[in-house]
This record gives C-alpha cells, sequence and structure tokens, in this order.
C-alpha cells in the first residue's frame, strides 16, 4: 500500500504485480524502474529500501529467486567454493561484475540490488557487524541507529 501511495510513478512504469511478474521479478522490476527514476522521493526510497532490506539478498541470495536463478551459472562459475546460503555470494558476484564470464542478465539483476546496496550500508553483508563500533564512535550515532 505505501508502495502504491508514495512510488506511483514507478508502477506507471511497468510494474503490475501480474502473474508474469512472480518469482521475484515484480521486485526487481521495481529496483529497475527505481534505478531509472531521476525525481526519486525520499519517501519512496525509504519504502522501496525497507523492501529491500525485508528481501536482504546480499545476507542470502536465496532470499531472491530471481537474482539466484539468473546468476547461478556465474556463482557455480565464478563463485564455486561459496555455498548458496553464504553471505559472500553476492560480494562474490559484485567482485566478478566485469569478468567475461559474467552474463548480462546476473549482472541487471545484480546492478539493481546494488543501487541500494551503496545507499544503505545496512544491506552490505558483514559489514554492520564488523563496522558498528567504529560507526558509533566516529560518527557519534545512537547505538540503535540501526
Amino acid at each position: 500500500m505505501e508502495m502504491v501511495q508514495y512510488c506511483p510513478s514507478l508502477f506507471q512504469q511497468g510494474v503490475s504485480g501480474t502473474i508474469d511478474q512472480r518469482g521475484g521479478r515484480m521486485i526487481h522490476c521495481l529496483l529497475a524502474a527505481a534505478r531509472k527514476e531521476k525525481a526519486f522521493s525520499k519517501r519512496c526510497f525509504s519504502v522501496m529500501n525497507s523492501l529491500v532490506r525485508a528481501v536482504d539478498p546480499g545476507s542470502d541470495i536465496r532470499a531472491d529467486p530471481l537474482l539466484e536463478t539468473v546468476c547461478r551459472p556465474v556463482i557455480d562459475t565464478l563463485c564455486p567454493r561459496m555455498k548458496l546460503g553464504d553471505s559472500n555470494v553476492i560480494l562474490c558476484l559484485l567482485d566478478n561484475l566485469k569478468n567475461t564470464r559474467m552474463t548480462e542478465d546476473c549482472e541487471d539483476r545484480l546492478m539493481e540490488v546494488a543501487y541500494f546496496m551503496a545507499r544503505d550500508l545496512r544491506l552490505i553483508p558483514g559489514l554492520l557487524p564488523t563496522c558498528q563500533k567504529y560507526l558509533e564512535n566516529f560518527c557519534q550515532l545512537p547505538k540503535d541507529w540501526s
């Protein structure tokens, strides 16, 4: 409901919630539309960011069925030692963006997720637990900021 209220332009770009957008396709349709959005309201960004945080593909790529499906061959080839539940899978994919074995479809879906990861450090696997103390101290953030 918030998404429709605060992000109406995303729905005007083809996000419909139809049967064709099941299996993670709808969220990626939203993410793709959001990446193209020039006048992105703070409220819409907040709602989209909450959606990405709820799915949290950075922690476990299996939470994003479309990303897992289109990137599986790339994972098997470029990240063979990674198990699918490992939070390092998405970092391995990001490290290999320019590898010739990276598929265009995997790169596109990955960049849709990375757009939000780059804007919210809570979405970067392992960063928050490792750096939270430093962020609180150096940035004078309250302990419950995250």
